[in-house]
């Protein structure tokens, strides 16, 4: 018997108990390797566990694993200490087997010798302090791509896993109750809050499938693989921090605001510790609510965002000069405080220079606010009608449609051919830099 052929079948039994993708990891461990990659030219590298599976069980010895660790330790150490872990549960299972319990008496796994092997895993050094958030929040909102850019500060500010947020639907999302359900890998799916930051980037994504963070180019309709997007931003901003390091920042900025572990522990979707976690303690999702929205508020804070209530905004307009501003690509609205009065607007704006490389909203400068798009609120596919029936998400709607009249300044920008400023008195003015070729 064989290890590979014990190891499908001891996959294939515990699958009704696992998630998706814990039985993937386990399916990638023995892959062979040697198959064309989606996004590079090298070919894909075997499976920390691959060169086991032609090893008779009988061979599995104590220092044939110490030899295995060795080899793969030194090649991908995070890889061979999850392999390690998947190796040593699926012996103990063999020595429990009906059938294999003859072969496998002992678990060879359980060795000693393995820890100095192994290393245990260094913690990731953080070169991301309170200081940092400004240049980070900066450079991952000025992504071209709005559905990148909404999915890493939303994977920041909830502490979900990666794949846990980057396949949620329409349907998942509550606008009205404020909640929000994703995958879990040990739950299958939980409830979390929406917290007001979180839905104010959803709500301004658009709408093109049943997909919250969508992609018309990739095959299963939702985004895939946002690493690209996230190093270069980061680059720029002159941060290090894997895309996996967001979700540890959210657990360690938790001690900023004395957030209870157990809190902390069941929004980012970890398994309860102790007794007390386990059998006693439920805690209701308005619990939750006010500690997630607390260290929103307080990561924001560190950012230099600030979120302004309904009542706040709708007071703002009324004292200062704004203009509402449509976005063509991506389909956005925002209210625009410029910096400078209006006055002085209609010169400022035909003086602009040439964009470039800059999108639209970053190059006109002063601040801008995204607002809930009326035009994008509909019900696709098994989208629920809940996500419409928000009272905020309409006051906001309310307020941009009483700005965006033709007696006031109002503008509409795309690229630099076609970006025009509204006058009230009804011309429509282009900049300096507007190539009319």
């Amino acid at each position: 018997m064989t290890f590979g052929d014990s190891w499908d079948r001891y996959i294939k039994e515990r699958k009704p108990y696992w998630g998706e993708r814990h039985y993937s990891d386990h399916e990638r461990m023995v892959h062979t390797g040697g198959q064309e990659r989606k996004r590079s030219t090298k070919l894909t590298e075997p499976g920390a566990l691959a060169s086991m599976i032609n090893v008779r069980l009988v061979d599995i010895t104590p220092e044939f694993v110490s030899e295995w660790a060795k080899l793969e330790g030194a090649k991908r150490g995070g890889q061979a200490r999850l392999a390690h872990r998947h190796l040593k549960a699926f012996l103990s299972w063999c020595t429990v087997d009906p059938v294999l319990k003859a072969i496998v008496t002992s678990n060879p796994a359980e060795n000693n010798r393995l820890v100095k092997v192994l290393a245990s895993q260094n913690l990731k050094v953080m070169r991301y302090n309170v200081n940092n958030y400004p240049a980070w929040f900066t450079a991952m909102r000025r992504i071209s791509n709005p559905v990148i850019s909404a999915y890493l500060q939303a994977l920041l500010l909830t502490g979900a896993r990666p794949g846990e947020l980057i396949d949620i639907k329409w349907s998942d999302v509550n606008f009205q109750w404020k909640k929000l359900s994703i995958g879990d890998k040990v739950e299958g799916i939980r409830t979390i809050p929406l917290t007001p930051y979180i839905a104010r980037l959803l709500a301004a994504l658009p709408r093109r499938n049943v997909f919250v963070f969508s992609s018309p180019s990739s095959a299963t309709g939702h985004l895939e693989d946002p690493h690209d997007s996230y190093t270069k931003a980061c680059a720029e901003a002159g941060i290090e921090m894997e895309l996996y390091g967001l979700r540890r920042s959210f657990a360690s900025l938790s001690e900023w605001i004395e957030m209870p572990a157990g809190i902390g522990a069941q929004i980012q979707g970890h398994k309860p510790s102790g007794v007390r976690e386990k059998h006693y303690i439920r805690r209701p999702l308005d619990l939750l609510r006010l500690w997630h929205v607390k260290i929103e508020i307080w990561i924001l804070e560190q950012a230099g965002i600030k979120l302004n209530s309904i009542e706040e905004l709708r007071k703002r307009c009324q004292n200062e000069f704004c203009v509402a501003v449509t976005e063509l690509h991506p389909h956005t609205n925002y209210i625009w405080f410029p910096p400078y009065s209006e006055s002085d607007i209609e010169r400022k704006w035909q003086a602009m220079s040439k964009w470039g490389s800059k999108r639209a909203v970053d190059a006109i400068g002063g601040e801008l606010i995204a607002i809930y798009d009326s035009h994008q609120i509909i019900v696709v596919a098994d989208q629920s009608a809940n996500t419409v029936n928000a009272g905020s998400v309409l006051d906001e709607i309310t307020l941009f449609d009483s700005l965006n009249t033709p007696h006031h300044y109002t503008a509409h920008i795309c690229c630099e051919k076609d970006s025009y400023l509204h006058t009230p008195n009804g011309r429509q003015l282009s900049h300096s830099g507007f190539d009319n070729s």
